[in-house]
């Protein structure tokens, strides 16, 4: 029997794919399974394309994830304890969950594979939130995952510079992509309609990278003001620089917003003696910066492109911008909101119709981009009000959370968490889909059941306390 390379390739990947789920079964709270499922979804869009953009590849982390999931439900039975633990929003996720059924049968669904996609898309990654609350029972562990997230975010970002300086044949040579050019359109100024290259770094789109850039930089400002050792604060300090300079190269209006309003929240709060870390954290972004604005001419590579890395957040207030400044964007958002509660009003167009995977069954998503809007297309109006009512639970069982944290080591993180929860809202106005795309939603959950962890570390702390002082 002759195989071919592809089914060669084909059964070596099932086997490691096997195994790594016994693997993550048997050992869900290892540091390495649990650090080694973000890794992979990091690393899976270029996997993909490096095999020729091989689709199977796309569903590896929905069978990890299954695979830890079983791990921990296994564990929550074994020690009768209940399957949601720790889970701050559950009823109103029972109830969101439930529209979605309903909606699977409806009558406007194109494909019978269509509600599969969207329950797979919007449900799939939200029980991360439970490994995860499980996963951080120690301080330890949640120095380790921020660390590791961080230097994985730096690498990723510091990859777009030579991917800018030396153009995408660089990179795509390297990877065997396609040349087919991600580009950005200039919005403002003299550069308005002009075409840029725009990096992606290891991920398949820019947007892509530059969403869950606005998810991790909101975590990483809170980190610079967490670390208590001067080693872990050093290595902060130089990933946040890195991730800086990807901000700034991928040209994510939004992500700059968002850097800027989580440092500026921790410099509002005025936090006890950390005065000196937030003029750093500024001196940190700004070098990033500046660095861009220097080097690459020196090297004599897309100096012009550089030179106007800030065109995007500069446009939001460029009048010229017209409909794509800040004000013009948000009043289409809003229209694409009017619209999509005109055309699906309460019934909706089905579970999926607007997925992101519907590429996959050959359908294009019909509904509209902004948050709001798609929510409302395939939901209803009922979607829209129930994820409201989700994430309003989540955000307001966070603050609790935080006050509970207030004048603990794990203050800074716990406001950063807070943070990124408050942000959400805009996420899902804007288009990132908080419940479709998977990084931004496995990280979103994932640093949510931080949060909820370091509650329980605290408490956990203040009783030994108690105990110790008692028994004095």
């Amino acid at each position: 029997m002759n195989l071919s390379g592809n089914d060669v390739l084909m059964v070596v990947g099932l086997t490691a794919l096997v195994a790594a789920s016994v693997w993550f079964i048997l050992a869900w709270r290892s540091p390495a399974v649990f650090l080694g499922f973000f890794l992979w979804i990091h690393i899976e869009d270029l996997v993909r394309i490096m095999l020729g953009n091989l689709r199977l590849v796309f569903f590896v982390k929905g069978v990890l994830l299954a695979a830890l999931l079983l791990g921990y439900a296994h564990r929550q039975w074994r020690l009768r304890r209940s399957l949601w633990e720790g889970f701050p929003a559950f009823v109103p996720l029972c109830v969101l969950f439930g529209l979605a059924v309903v909606q699977a049968f409806n009558p406007a669904i194109q494909h019978p594979l269509q509600p599969v996609i969207g329950l797979h898309a919007q449900f799939l990654y939200i029980p991360m939130f439970l490994v995860a609350y499980q996963y951080f029972d120690s301080e330890e562990r949640i120095r380790q995952f921020l660390l590791f997230t961080f230097t994985l975010t730096a690498l990723e970002s510091l990859l777009t510079l030579p991917q800018m300086i030396f153009g995408p044949s660089w990179w795509y040579a390297i990877v065997g992509k396609p040349d087919t050019l991600e580009m950005f359109v200039g919005r403002a100024g003299a550069r308005a309609g002009e075409d840029f290259f725009r990096p992606s770094s290891i991920f398949a789109n820019a947007g892509r990278f530059y969403q869950y850039l606005s998810v991790v930089a909101t975590i990483m400002v809170g980190g610079l003001f967490h670390f208590q050792q001067k080693r872990d604060r050093l290595l902060a300090y130089g990933c946040f620089f890195s991730l800086c300079v990807g901000v700034f190269i991928t040209s994510g209006r939004t992500t700059v917003y968002l850097l800027v309003a989580a440092i500026a929240l921790f410099l509002l709060v005025r936090m006890s003696r950390l005065g000196a870390r937030v003029r750093v954290t500024f001196a940190v972004a700004g070098a990033a910066c500046a660095m861009l604005w220097i080097v690459p001419p020196m090297l004599g590579k897309q100096a012009e492109f550089i030179q106007n890395l800030l065109v995007a957040p500069v446009s939001s207030f460029d009048p010229s911008a017209g409909n794509d400044n800040l004000f013009g964007r948000l009043m289409r958002y809003g229209t694409a909101l009017q619209r999509a509660t005109s055309e699906a009003g309460w019934t909706g167009h089905g579970l999926g119709s607007n997925s992101l995977g519907l590429y996959f069954i050959g359908l294009q998503t019909t509904g509209e981009e902004p948050g709001y809007a798609a929510l409302v297309w395939e939901y209803g109006i009922a979607g829209l009000v129930l994820w409201l009512a989700l994430m309003g639970t989540v955000w307001v069982r966070s603050l609790r959370a935080y006050r509970r944290l207030r004048g603990t080591p794990y203050q800074a993180l716990g406001l950063a968490v807070v943070a990124l929860v408050s942000f959400a809202f805009i996420y899902q106005y804007i288009g990132y889909q908080i419940l479709q795309n998977y990084l931004v939603t496995i990280y979103f959950w994932t640093f949510a059941a931080m949060l909820f962890a370091l509650q329980r570390l605290a408490e956990q702390e203040h009783e030994e306390f108690s105990d110790e002082t008692g028994a004095a």
